[in-house]
């Protein structure tokens, strides 16, 4: 009998040894990732942030993708564009887009939906571009309008309102 007792007192440490690893998952209706060669972006959609508690090692929270870095940076041009301008936001059936180079460029402007979807794209060239985008045909939300100069994407966020 104490043998029978002991086997398993024998094992136990070595079975704690070789405990599960929970990679992080996400369950959600929309969601993708993007990786560079210097950074990586994931996002989905979902509920709101209720609440997070986390430690060291744990980070748990209810809603959908937390991210454990935030990192945001949107006021830096480099100096190849002196500015860009777009508006109104939101914006109703058309937006403004206004940008001035130091030099001639080529560019292609390309409006994307929360989903990452790509739906309409305009090229444009000049050392300084104004285009007025035709809106009328999308649903009201969330939409980006993108450019590439010099291997950089620059992303600006809209919202189109529906009257």
């Amino acid at each position: 009998m104490k043998r029978i007792l002991f086997l398993p007192l024998l094992y136990w440490p070595f079975f704690c040894l070789f405990a599960q690893e929970i990679e992080p998952q996400i369950i959600g209706a929309a969601g993708d990732s993007y990786q560079g060669a210097s950074m990586q972006i994931d996002w989905t959609i979902g509920e709101p942030l209720i609440t997070s508690f986390e430690n060291e090692t744990i980070l748990l929270s209810q809603g959908f993708h937390q991210p454990t870095v935030i990192l945001t940076n949107t006021s830096e041009l480099p100096v190849n564009i002196n500015f860009v301008n777009i508006y109104p936001n939101p914006a109703i059936d058309n937006i403004n887009v206004t940008i001035d180079f130091a030099q001639d460029q080529v560019i292609e402007l390309i409006i994307y939906n929360i989903k990452g979807q790509k739906l309409s794209l305009k090229k444009c060239a000049g050392s300084s571009i104004a285009e007025t985008l035709n809106l009328s045909n999308y649903s009201p939300g969330f939409y980006n309008i993108t450019f590439a100069l010099d291997a950089v994407n620059y992303v600006y966020p809209f919202t189109i309102q529906k009257k």
